[in-house]
């Protein structure tokens, strides 16, 4: 659901030149202030593709349950940030990226080598076939946007 939500969304993944572009049109990019030489980094920018950021977040959580790696990214990053929430979005950017990737370059999820990441190998094989499988599906065009009708 995720993946097929991502491909939908994004329709041409190539248009992004980079990372960062991508974070910032789904709004997973942190808001930065910035006057001369100094430099503030925020919280996380919520503009953007609402409804795909919700399912990443959503598809994050799946994530964090059932992928004993990304469990233990999950927790790394709520011990380092102090806040559960801020740690999904972490993971849900960095979901969106490892998803860009994997479609620009066309190649399957690969992750830093690490301790363990043989014994998940077959886990991810399945979800890069779920991924290839989603891009192959015809994509449906959104429902048409009806006007709200307003008394007064």
């Amino acid at each position: 659901k995720t993946a097929r939500h991502f491909l939908l969304e994004i329709h041409q993944p190539e248009r992004f030149d980079n990372h960062k572009q991508l974070a910032a049109y789904l709004g997973l990019a942190p808001k930065v202030r910035q006057s001369g030489e100094t430099r503030r980094e925020g919280g996380v920018l919520r503009s953007g593709r609402g409804g795909l950021r919700a399912t990443l977040v959503e598809g994050c959580w799946r994530w964090v349950r059932d992928d004993a790696e990304a469990r233990a990214a999950y927790g790394r990053l709520c011990r380092n940030t102090g806040c559960p929430q801020k740690a999904i979005y972490a993971l849900a950017r960095r979901m969106a990226v490892n998803l860009w990737c994997m479609l620009t370059r066309k190649q399957d999820y690969r992750p830093a080598a690490q301790p363990g990441a043989k014994a998940l190998r077959p886990l991810r094989a399945a979800a890069a076939a779920r991924l290839r499988r989603a891009a192959a599906a015809p994509i449906l065009a959104p429902p048409p946007i009806r006007p709200k009708l307003g008394l007064g």
